[in-house]
């Protein structure tokens, strides 16, 4: 047997145990980190702070006696980090912010799933990098991969992958297509000899060679119908590109859902059809595209000169759940709603030995949250606390703790 011990260094190393035997159940890279140690309690929460049920990812908090008190003359990142536990009764008591995305298992204990600041969103859709890593890793022929979000010259967010091993990028992004769906296929695919190393051995994303954005377009097949041709030059003028043949997908030339709503906006307004934004999101190539807009126009389908503006069709892709979005992008059904119970993992309640003589209070920490009525008490937002994606600075390695 292995035993599986997770923490950060802000909480005394180890705030979980899990032990793993040949039969533990995995989920490609992912494995159970098991349940928090004595004197320790683990919370799987939203941005605002609320426990999440069983199967919902979210970020891990971790409270007890084993959180430290701050990071050493930074009290503004220990005021972000170190917040506030409206789960405790104890004046001062603090629950910190790990970063790392986890969920409850239906067994009790807790999936480490990658880190909050690797979780972007392309297209609508909420990704995380970690699970395209875990998908190239399983590939045969790759021994390691890192994948991240870069900005192309037309300001559109794209997936790089970086790899090691034999197998080439055009065999690797064919075998994704297999197991991945196309939105998270990475767009560029570099394969280097080594992956470039920090001191302390982890993998230095800010020395990867800069991606070549550029991606393969099909071969050109020139629009021939007068709405193709008209619907190639709307697909032009919104992506900022040069041509557009009848193969080409408009996300896959740099399009995402608020370009979407432009492109709606002007099908609209140009051709007098009310085509439904889902529409772009179910044929977003241009030669099924533009035979929806043939078949509207032949059914009298016009919106009678009422033409839905750019902010209604916002307001149209708002009421979409990222849920929904993710399958139309991706074409399958959103996911079914987990067991709505929560049950914080907590480990037995023997004493622990107390925090060491050096540890010293951080400066301007503010003042604790009474805990709610009930059993799952909401917490408001966290003065200091990031956004999402905002906390890409935030070291995942071992920190100085007072």
């Amino acid at each position: 047997d292995v035993v599986n011990a997770y923490g950060p260094t802000e909480c005394s190393d180890d705030v979980t145990h899990a032990t793993l035997t040949p039969g533990t159940e995995t989920r490609h890279a992912h494995i159970p980190i098991g349940t928090a140690v004595r004197n320790t309690r683990l919370y799987v929460l939203d941005e605002d702070l609320r426990p999440l049920p069983v199967g919902v990812r979210g970020e891990l908090f971790v409270a007890g006696t084993g959180v430290g008190r701050g990071y050493l003359d930074d009290p503004a990142r220990t005021a972000a980090a170190f917040i506030p536990d409206p789960f405790s009764t104890t004046p001062g008591a603090r629950l910190y912010a790990t970063g790392d995305i986890a969920r409850h298992l239906p067994t009790g204990e807790l999936e480490f799933l990658g880190r909050r600041d690797h979780q972007v969103k392309i297209r609508g859709q909420r990704i995380e990098l970690g699970e395209v890593e875990n998908a190239l890793r399983d590939l045969p022929g790759i021994t390691d991969a890192v994948v991240i979000a870069h900005t192309d010259p037309n300001n559109q967010t794209r997936l790089a992958a970086y790899t090691t091993g034999p197998l080439l990028p055009a065999q690797t992004r064919t075998a994704l297509a297999t197991t991945l769906p196309e939105t998270l296929i990475p767009t560029h695919i570099t394969t280097l000899d080594t992956m470039p190393l920090t001191p302390n051995g982890k993998i230095d994303r800010a020395a990867l060679p800069t991606p070549d954005l550029t991606f393969e377009r099909t071969p050109y097949r020139a629009p021939g119908t007068l709405e193709e041709r008209l619907l190639a030059e709307l697909f032009a003028e919104v992506l900022s590109v040069e041509e557009v043949g009848l193969d080409d997908d408009f996300f896959t030339l740099g399009g995402h859902s608020l370009l979407a709503t432009q492109l709606i906006a002007r099908i609209r307004s140009d051709f007098g059809v009310q085509l439904p934004l889902r529409t772009l999101f179910e044929t977003p190539a241009l030669e099924p595209l533009a035979a929806e807009v043939t078949a509207l126009i032949a059914e009298g389908a016009h919106d009678g000169g009422h033409t839905a503006g750019v902010e209604t069709l916002l307001a149209e892709i708002e009421h979409l759940s990222d849920e929904e979005v993710e399958a139309l992008l991706s074409g399958s059904a959103g996911p079914a709603a987990g067991p709505t119970q929560v049950a914080p993992a907590a480990g037995p309640t023997q004493v622990a030995p107390a925090a060491g003589p050096t540890q010293v209070a951080p400066a301007a920490r503010p003042a604790p949250v009474q805990p709610a009525a009930g059993p799952a008490p909401a917490a408001g937002p966290v003065p200091g606390r990031p956004a999402p994606g905002a906390d890409a600075h935030r070291p995942t390695h071992a920190s100085t703790r007072l």
